[in-house]
């Protein structure tokens, strides 16, 4: 094959072009043939870009996320709505008795608030109601229900230790994995109950509530309560299901009569600053009266004793009646009202019991 010969008087004159408009043209050539980058052109719902959603998602969802002072120790909540609601969990501010809560906000302004009510038995959920809120309340975005997928980054904030709002990052390990909580690689401590757990997008998909513990301490291993169960608790105190917890009274008994068949619960009972529950009883006894108290438990809890007397001594019993069992057998020394404490050898234990007062 012969190539034509072309003299260079023959070439039609060269087209103008600016180097602005082959730069353009070369761009648009190269966004056409090349995607473009999530982490620079696209955001998450949150607003987040994904290169700085590490620091972005904190800085969105801490304003909602409070402190929790209680009479017995400290968690974590999240604000729910404008009109000063928190979520947290039963177990942080049960037993407080009617007393006033400390909330303290994400910029350290401290205000009161009181429980409007638990979740049905087996939820560890409760509400507070801030008084007075702010009006500049920052509630959080609810997650929708079903969006939690094993693999998904997620972020635990809270207050552990006392440390306010410190973050934790890590992945949904397992879904339903204990009464359908949420598992988690993410290393939770006390303080973090009652705290966040956002997705990526922001938004709440569950309620911290304990780690995984088989007698080693923390083994890194996170529990959430699902929103899934968030929200059906929201809908139930909107609908009025759920009220106020009754203030708690003192039982009054008397010897010889029925077993006492009770529970250790959220609820129902008060609790000590060792985290241990306690159920009270008071009785009218006579000085040098015979007396024999036994508290039972099949396998849910272990009891522990504790009588105080009218002018304030206390006896207390741990093992005394062998087992899962304590018992207190004596005499009264002063006639007056006596109480007793129906409590545990161990911190958290929740579960039935027997009480038994009889006069040997």
């Amino acid at each position: 094959m012969v190539l034509d010969v072309i003299n260079r008087d023959q070439l039609p004159a060269p087209k103008k072009i600016t180097l602005c408009a082959l730069a353009g043209a070369a761009l648009l050539a190269a966004a056409a043939a090349t995607p473009v980058p999530r982490s620079i052109f696209q955001k998450f719902a949150s607003g987040c870009f994904l290169e700085e959603i590490e620091v972005c998602i904190p800085q969105k969802v801490s304003p909602s996320v409070v402190s929790i002072q209680t009479p017995f120790g400290e968690g974590s909540g999240v604000v729910v709505n404008q009109d000063g609601l928190v979520i947290s969990n039963g177990h942080v501010v049960a037993g407080d008795n009617g007393d006033v809560l400390e909330i303290r906000l994400s910029d350290n302004r401290v205000f009161q608030g009181k429980v409007v009510g638990y979740a049905q038995e087996g939820v560890d959920l409760a509400l507070i109601e801030i008084i007075n809120p702010p009006e500049d309340l920052q509630p959080v975005d609810l997650g929708k229900a079903g969006t939690a997928k094993v693999g998904q980054g997620v972020f635990a904030i809270g207050n552990p230790g006392g440390l306010d709002h410190t973050v934790s990052q890590g992945t949904i390990s397992k879904l339903n994995s204990v009464n359908g909580l949420i598992q988690l690689d993410i290393s939770l401590n006390p303080g973090n109950s009652g705290g966040a757990l956002v997705n990526t997008d922001g938004e709440l998909i569950g309620i911290n509530t304990a780690i995984l513990d088989q007698g080693n301490g923390n083994t890194g291993i996170g529990l959430a309560i699902p929103i899934e169960s968030v929200k059906t608790f929201l809908t139930s105190y909107q609908d009025g299901d759920i009220s106020a917890p009754p203030l708690k009274e003192p039982v009054m008994v008397e010897f010889g009569g029925a077993p006492i068949q009770s529970e250790l619960s959220f609820e129902k009972s008060w609790r000590l600053e060792d985290g241990s529950y306690y159920d009270v009883y008071q009785f009218v006894g006579r000085a040098g009266e015979a007396i024999e108290i036994v508290m039972t438990s099949a396998e849910d809890v272990d009891p522990y004793l504790l009588v105080e007397a009218p002018d304030g001594h206390v006896v207390e019993d741990d093992d005394g009646a062998g087992g899962l069992n304590a018992g207190i057998v004596g005499e009264l020394p002063v006639s007056g009202v006596y109480t007793i404490l129906a409590n545990t050898a161990e911190a958290g234990q929740l579960g039935n019991y027997t009480l038994v007062l009889s006069q040997p």
